[in-house]
């Protein structure tokens, strides 16, 4: 599309890494051709879209309705409703369950806060610590690319996962998925202007160096961590 990181061997190996059996093939593409939705639609909204296209983008989502649509935001929609339609339909033949409404809400929440991110960012406001990892933990888009492929490897799974340990293990492995990146980019992030949770903790607290704020994330990772061996 020619803006967006190449990074489709990285998604595909990386879907391989923990699912390496020959039968679960189908598995690994799902969550390889997620990944590289995710890398296209985030550099979109990072870098190449103009606040106008990503909020008609965004809302063309939200009513899953792509008319009106042209240029990048047609191909990432069409692209979108064409991955949840086959993985909707691949877990339909497996075990009879439609699933469509709860991965296009999946969607719906990461385009709306890909949005609110790229408003800060051109804004250059700066959210509080709390709002941004609340943010962020829903932008890294762990549900949309794991919780579907794992409809369809656990034919069992429940189909309303609420206030079980599956939603508990949900929100702590995009916690500790945020965090890592965090730790990851920040000293990129930083070169480029752009948020990042090491800046913002050492705003809030002035007394604290860049080596804090990245010892205040690996802590918080730890705990996350630890808090998801409980649940296993």
């Amino acid at each position: 599309m020619g803006f967006r990181r190449e990074n489709t061997s990285y998604c595909y190996f990386g879907a391989t890494t923990p699912i390496s059996l020959p039968l679960d093939l189908e598995v690994r593409k799902i969550m390889a051709k997620s990944a590289i939705l995710d890398t296209v639609a985030d550099d979109f909204f990072d870098e190449h879209g103009s606040l106008d296209e990503l909020q008609c983008l965004t809302e063309a989502v939200q009513r899953w309705e792509g008319e009106g649509l042209s240029g990048h935001s047609k191909v990432i929609f069409d692209t979108l409703d064409d991955l949840v339609c086959d993985i909707t339909l691949k877990i339909f033949n497996q075990q009879g369950h439609d699933m469509k409404t709860l991965f296009q809400d999946f969607w719906r929440e990461a385009f709306d806060v890909w949005l609110r991110e790229s408003e800060w960012s051109r804004s250059k406001h700066a959210p509080s610590i709390d709002e941004y990892l609340r943010v962020g933990m829903l932008s890294i888009v762990v549900q949309a690319m794991f919780l579907p492929a794992c409809y369809l490897a656990s034919p069992k799974h429940p189909q309303n996962s609420l206030g079980t340990r599956y939603s508990k293990i949900t929100t702590l492995l995009m916690l500790s998925a945020r965090l890592l990146n965090y730790i990851q980019s920040y000293e990129k992030e930083m070169k480029d202007g752009k948020l990042n949770m090491v800046p913002l903790y050492s705003k809030e607290n002035p007394e604290a160096n860049i080596k804090d704020s990245v010892a205040y994330i690996q802590n918080k990772l730890e705990g996350s961590r630890s808090s998801c061996l409980k649940l296993q």
